[in-house]
């Protein structure tokens, strides 16, 4: 066999090294980032809260207090509201 057809050592061994390192720091930050058992426990009581907060308040929005007209009558849209219609006072 001669020299000049096979690999020599730092050919080789150079991307098998890369190769291992790139996989172990991947592996390594997978697991530093996932959740432990007590950060799962913690979540999974706080959307059983949020869940059950949910069905027995009505949706009202932030800060604001739902009264009895509230459902009859909605409040007419507020200057600036992006969110309802509001006409131009401006006459043309």
């Amino acid at each position: 066999m001669s020299t000049s057809a096979t690999a020599s050592a730092i050919a080789f061994l150079l991307p098998l090294i890369l190769g291992l390192s790139m996989v172990g720091f991947i592996f390594s930050t997978v697991i530093a980032l996932s959740p432990t058992a007590a950060e799962i426990l913690e979540e999974d009581e706080l959307m059983a809260r949020i869940a059950r907060t949910s069905q027995y308040e009505p949706h009202t929005g932030l800060g604001r207090q739902l009264s009895a007209s509230d459902s009859v009558h909605p409040d007419p849209a507020q200057p600036g509201s992006l969110f309802q219609p509001n006409p131009s006072q401006r006459q043309p």
